[in-house]
């Protein structure tokens, strides 16, 4: 019956720390998914809120129920690079044929999508506005008067996350010699924990220790993990 039981919270253990990293990943993944779609452009304000209030809801959102790799979640970024690419077309010939052959479904889906999540209803108002004003305004021929801002791309940031890629590849090679089902000797808060690694979810990039009763001692990403190895921190336990 213990072992059981054992076996059940390690199972509940294992979905959490799923759930939770999960979270973590849609959250990083809406921040440099939205900062890639307006690095560099100049945009109205009020598309700028509506995109850090609003959208970056509804792609949490898309990202939980469907994952990175849908349809659902490339459909919702493509429809925002197709928005703001349509910002700066001032030709009234090009800007009737996007707004013809797309700009008019995708306003309405993006509609959809913000009304879905129940934000903030003057701001999703006050964008939609903006947009059929200064679509409007540019096939008339006319350049509306609006408060705009660009938002700069960060070298450094840029940099770093190149760098950031080849040690994610070093991590995993050392990652990969770690066992799902032995037994652990981990660092943790100044201690030595005995501990038995349950999971390594190579999709969100982290180990998951439970102790004997199934209970977790401790969750790490694989960066973390990968330094206590290279220090000779993480020890394996003999079993046999």
């Amino acid at each position: 019956a213990h072992s059981q039981d054992a076996l059940e919270d390690a199972k509940k253990l294992v979905v959490k720390a799923k759930g939770e990293f999960q979270s973590n990943d849609a959250k990083l993944a809406v921040k440099q998914g939205l900062q890639k779609a307006v690095e560099g452009k100049k945009l109205p304000l009020v598309m700028l809120e509506f995109l850090q209030q609003i959208w970056s809801k509804y792609l949490y959102v898309t990202y939980l129920r469907h994952g990175m790799d849908s349809r659902e979640w490339h459909n919702s970024m493509q429809d925002i690079h197709i928005l703001i690419r349509s910002v700066g077309v001032r030709d009234r010939d090009q800007l009737f044929r996007l707004h013809s052959t797309q700009l008019n479904r995708i306003l309405a889906r993006v509609r959809l999508g913000a009304d879905s999540i129940h934000g903030d209803w003057a701001l999703t108002r006050d964008f939609f506005l903006a947009m059929d004003t200064l679509y409007e305004a540019r096939l008339a021929g006319l350049d509306p008067v609006m408060d705009e801002a660009v938002v700069g791309a960060s070298s450094a940031e840029a940099a770093e996350g190149s760098e950031d890629e080849v040690d994610q590849l070093d991590d995993l090679r050392l990652i990969d010699s770690l066992k799902v089902g032995d037994w652990y000797k981990l660092p943790e808060k100044g201690l030595e924990l005995r501990c038995k690694l349950i999971e390594k979810n190579l999709h969100h990039g982290y180990c998951l220790f439970a102790n004997l009763s199934g209970r977790k001692v401790a969750t790490a990403r694989f960066s973390r993990i990968a330094g206590f190895l290279q220090a000779g921190l993480l020890k394996r336990i003999d079993t046999s």
